[in-house]
């Protein structure tokens, strides 16, 4: 889904202007296969939508959908959900773009495609604002901010922090947004992204004023004051200036106006003193307590008069009455709770007993339940083994087939490249290590004998098995009618030729032709009797070790297949004998292995060489072959592997 993630950005953020007009892309359509109508569907989408005709757009997604599932096309599948998406949103039928996106969204998860996950919930997210849905908003932005973790995608966590904190503060939530705000602030510090850190400090500053901290608000518009100024950020500095002045209004005016924040320092400051009061109070209440409690003892009852000694002793009297009828009072009060936990203890033995007896019922009629279940289930399972059995027999059929054929086109394969007795004939001391990751192959070798010189390649096209093994043809048939027909022999011209040829069959999609249909080849001119070289090189690999130091054939950062006006260079170098040429693919040097599962990198591949150059080619051979096997060991061979070597 790599080429999903791309597309995915154009379409989300700034459609593509195809150079194709809506009739050209009808008139492909009508001619087109079923295979290759989503794509062009898709295409007719974008241009509708980007000419202002949601409805058509939508018209055209649809089709396209519908093609993609029957063809069983996921990418296209993909690109027509997200046309869907913006369709919809452009005709203001937000619900249904949340509809598409979200079902795009489960198509990356499959995919592990993490941040292109994040950008559709942030696009799910916008449908929800335009309905003015703020909790769902807040729900899509939080799943973009985790899906961009998984994906450690620094901008994106950024961005999505700096969303949720608009959300909130759109909700008036000034202190969540603020929270945010700071972490999106964090984040950007880290990425030095001087203009985003500018804009969160500005945020920053003006939540604060809305929620009425206006000491904090002034800080951080002021810092961010001092980053619009030192990067010469004039619109910004004008605007930041004038959230400053109003800042400094409601500075002066602080007492004339309570906000929202003093609001809540004040009553943060209410609370704890009518905490305060309440603890004082109970303190009050226990003392009144204890002093109605205290009474006279009898010693200080003697001293009084005789009257005031008949009153004290009545009410002594009284008090022993209250205090025994109290004690009686608490004894059957511990009675009652001895009662009612006694009751509970016999109530809740009778409801073990219910429950005891229901689980056993349970358990029987579960286990007959289960019985019967696993008879049935024994049954259907018996069938659908049979019914697998019979499937597995015609997917083997289907697979036998298919692998007939391919073993087919390793023969065609097999025929156009060079035989032995070719290599020996002009390149007398050579050596070619061809490994195809599948049956075929998209990596090749070419050899073209011209009379006083040879030309001779690595070919390393797009992709590997059937698909490589078609373009690898394709460049096969294009460099011999180059030569044939066209008669040219300077590889630089032959470059030019080439990649016009590509571009004119295999570019129907002139934004992506490069990526989708390219290869990559040095191509070598070596002159018989004079030991000169000249090449070319389209992202080619190829290097020259003459006694024991390395000598690169660089040639231009460019495949076969772009679309650019720039010719191919020429280039070239003189030989001397023993130096040792090698041409090849990325195969090898990307080959995942050794005690650390890593790839073998091109700067080993290159001391390898450099190392078994004085050996005889043979030798070499033998070497390359043995060090890739020992490297790979039981795992998985990664791509094509194609390397010539050339002693001179």
């Amino acid at each position: 889904m790599k080429l999903l993630l791309c597309y995915l950005f154009f379409v989300v953020s700034v459609y593509p202007c195809y150079s194709q007009s809506i009739q050209e892309l009808e008139s492909k359509l009508k001619a087109a296969s079923a295979e290759d109508k989503p794509a062009i569907l898709n295409q007719l989408a974008e241009v509708t939508l980007n000419s202002s005709s949601p409805q058509k757009s939508i018209d055209y997604a649809n089709q396209a959908l519908k093609g993609a599932k029957q063809t069983g096309d996921v990418n296209e599948e993909a690109n027509a959900l997200i046309n869907l998406g913006a369709g919809y949103s452009a005709a203001r039928e937000y619900k249904k773009s949340i509809d598409n996106y979200s079902d795009a969204v489960i198509l990356f998860v499959q995919e592990k495609e993490f941040e292109s996950v994040g950008v559709l919930w942030d696009k799910i997210s916008e449908q929800y604002l335009s309905l003015n849905d703020y909790p769902n908003g807040l729900e899509a932005s939080k799943k973009a901010l985790e899906a961009y973790k998984k994906a450690r995608a620094k901008k994106g966590v950024a961005s999505s922090l700096l969303d949720i904190g608009d959300n909130y503060f759109k909700q008036k939530k000034f202190e969540s947004a603020v929270n945010y705000y700071k972490e999106s602030l964090k984040e950007y510090e880290e990425l030095k992204d001087s203009r985003m850190k500018l804009t969160v400090l500005n945020r920053i500053g003006i939540a604060f004023s809305n929620w009425g901290n206006y000491e904090d608000a002034y800080s951080y518009l002021n810092d961010a004051l001092e980053i619009a100024k030192k990067n010469k950020m004039a619109s910004e500095e004008s605007a930041i200036s004038k959230n400053i002045e109003v800042i400094k209004k409601n500075m002066t005016n602080w007492k004339k106006s309570q906000t929202e924040y003093e609001k809540k320092l004040q009553q943060e400051n209410f609370n704890a003193t009518q905490q305060m009061i309440r603890e004082k109070d109970l303190q009050k209440k226990e003392i009144q307590s204890l002093e109605t409690k205290v009474g006279k003892s009898v010693e200080e009852i003697e001293k009084l008069g005789i009257e005031n000694q008949l009153k004290e002793f009545k009410i002594k009297a009284q008090n022993d009455e209250i205090r025994e009828k109290q004690l009686q009072m608490s004894n059957k009060e511990k009675e009652i709770k001895l009662l009612q936990q006694d009751k509970q203890i016999k109530d809740s033995e009778i409801q073990k007993q219910k429950i005891i007896t229901i689980s056993v019922v349970g358990g029987l009629f579960l286990m007959i339940a289960f019985t019967v279940f696993a008879v049935r289930s024994l049954n259907q399972t018996r069938k659908q083994k049979l019914l697998i059995q019979s499937q597995k027999q015609l997917v083997e059929k289907k697979n036998l087939k298919i692998t007939d054929s391919i073993l087919y086109a390793k023969t065609i394969q097999d025929s156009i490249l060079p035989k032995q007795e070719t290599l020996e004939h002009s390149l007398k001391d050579s050596f070619v290590f061809f490994l195809p990751k599948d049956i075929v192959s998209g990596d090749i070798y070419w050899i073209k004998d011209i009379g006083n010189a040879v030309l001779f390649s690595v070919i390393d096209c797009t992709g590997h098995g059937v698909p490589g093994a078609f373009m690898s043809l394709h460049a096969y048939n294009h460099l011999e009618r180059i030569i044939n027909e066209a008669h040219a022999v300077s590889p630089q011209i032959i470059l030019d030729d080439l990649n016009e040829a590509v571009v004119k069959t295999m570019g129907t999609d002139k934004d992506i032709a490069s990526v989708k249909h390219g290869m990559e080849m040095t191509l070598i001119k070596l002159y018989k009797e004079t030991n000169e070289l000249e090449y070319s090189g389209a992202n080619g690999y190829g290097l020259i070790v003459r006694q024991g130091r390395v000598i690169e054939l660089k040639g231009d950062t460019m495949p076969i297949g772009n679309l650019s006006d720039i010719s191919f260079s020429l280039k070239k170098e003189r030989l001397v004998p023993g130096d040792m040429i090698y041409l090849f693919s990325d195969g090898y040097k990307d080959q995942k292995g050794g005690p650390d599962n890593k790839r073998f990198y091109i700067r080993p591949f290159k001391e390898m060489l450099q190392e078994i150059a004085p050996l005889n080619c043979s030798e070499q051979k033998e070497f390359l072959v043995k060090k890739f096997t020992d490297w790979k060991k039981e795992r998985e061979q990664i791509d094509d592997i194609c390397i010539v070597g050339i002693l001179i």
